[in-house]
């Protein structure tokens, strides 16, 4: 009976420490994996919300009377995006490019003319010290159409 309880403790001491050993080859990997689940949910969100904005900026554009009215509506929609946005983005939100094309006429802004709205950003992960990931350029356009039967009354 002795001898089995030797037996025991020989080996609880030829298995003491494994557990800090395993401890540390595997804490490194679970925190990388952590760190790039929080990476690519900033980048779902931020696109998001970026392709969210553009899309309601265009969709606003094509509702006023006026190319002076259309870039305000615009930057009003741009000014909520920004503050809804990442802090990087949203201090980095431009509307980068207003296309306005096919009306059939000579005037820009007539009726059934597309609208092309596109909005850019930086994105800053380098807070999340991944090797790699430190800047990213998000460009996002909508294409939103001006009411074929604008001004048209029965």
């Amino acid at each position: 009976m002795r001898r089995l309880d030797l037996a025991r403790h020989g080996r609880r001491r030829c298995e003491g420490g494994t557990l800090s050993l395993e401890l540390s080859i595997i804490a490194p990997l679970l925190l990388m994996i952590g760190v790039l689940f929080i990476a690519y949910g900033r980048y779902g969100q931020t696109t998001g919300l970026l392709e969210q904005g553009v899309r309601d900026s265009a969709r606003s554009a094509t509702q006023t009377r006026s190319e002076q009215d259309m870039a305000t509506a615009i930057e009003r929609v741009r000014k909520k995006t920004a503050a809804e946005l990442p802090q990087s983005c949203g201090d980095s939100l431009k509307v980068s490019d207003v296309k306005l094309e096919g009306g059939g006429s000579t005037d820009a802004f007539a009726r059934g003319t597309f609208v092309t709205v596109t909005y850019s950003c930086q994105l800053t992960m380098s807070d999340l010290l991944l090797p790699g990931w430190s800047d990213r350029t998000l460009t996002r356009s909508f294409t939103s159409r001006l009411d074929p039967n604008r001004g048209v009354y029965q």
